[in-house]
């Protein structure tokens, strides 16, 4: 973070890791649901009605059984769930959030699907957003000059479904789309190179993914909302399956206490503040 501020310093821009780290200590904006009162015209009465939004005030990463993205960044991996994300310290697994991903990148659409997500070598990070591609800059998160591109931009069929998008540890970026499709994407021209099937390129993995990432452990994770598999790339083997849980990302979770319980009522209580 800053050290110190000048004078003639009007504005100051926070990267990510400034902003988790200012609302760790005092809490995110409050994402409870916002509640209206309208008052439909009548005759002879008047009748009030109250109207809650359809969102939850608080989702518990814990609790989830499948999630829509996964980014292993620096020192933190991401993690989105329809419009929330939240992120893992790498080193402690200690989690924070959710907050609401538009928060941190503006140029997205009030409602939007993110359908995958990945780093580039380069460090950009591209997103896929229902028929649109993202790239932003890692870590202020702000979109690149001549984004967002459609993705028949890239060459791929005008409406061609985005499954996943994975970029593996030989640097290779491969987009599954139309359930059993591949993709391989040039990164320098940001459009697809060759196109093969799923099973040449991924031996083993079933068709319709949710989910893919490279974890810390040098495996790509693949899912299909509650089943995962462990593949090797390098050997091209699944070396292991099972049903998802988010302890595959080495999160502590520890909701059975009641220690635990009394924070998250602090948490909430903090959140409201702000």
């Amino acid at each position: 973070m800053f050290a110190f501020v000048s004078t003639n310093n009007t504005l100051v821009k926070l990267n990510i890791e400034d902003i988790l780290a200012i609302q760790q200590l005092y809490g995110s904006k409050n994402i409870r649901p916002i509640t209206t009162i309208t008052k439909p015209p009548t005759k002879s009465t008047t009748t009030t009605t109250t109207t809650t939004t359809n969102k939850p005030d608080y989702v518990d990463l814990c609790n989830l059984q499948y999630v829509d993205t996964v980014l292993v960044l620096h020192h933190q991996i991401f993690i989105t769930y329809q419009c929330y994300v939240w992120s893992i310290n790498i080193n402690n697994k200690k989690y924070d959030g959710p907050f609401v991903l538009n928060s941190y990148m503006n140029s997205l659409p009030k409602n939007f699907t993110l359908s995958a997500a990945y780093q580039r070598s380069s460090g950009e990070i591209v997103l896929f957003v229902n028929n649109m591609v993202y790239m932003v800059d890692y870590t202020s998160f702000k979109l690149k000059d001549d984004w967002p591109k459609h993705l028949s931009s890239l060459a791929f069929p005008t409406n061609a479904l985005i499954n996943i998008v994975i970029n593996t540890n030989r640097g290779q970026t491969y987009a599954i789309f139309d359930d059993h499709d591949v993709a391989q994407v040039d990164e320098c021209s940001m459009s697809i190179r060759a196109c093969h099937t799923l099973q040449l390129v991924f031996p083993g993995i079933p068709p319709a993914l949710t989910l893919a990432f490279r974890h810390i452990d040098g495996n790509i994770y693949f899912a299909n909302k509650q089943q995962f598999y462990k593949f090797n790339e390098f050997t091209k083997t699944v070396t292991e399956a099972g049903q998802f849980n988010i302890n595959i990302l080495n999160v502590k979770c520890s909701r059975d206490g009641l220690l635990q319980q009394l924070q998250d009522i602090l948490n909430r209580l903090i959140r409201s503040k702000y």
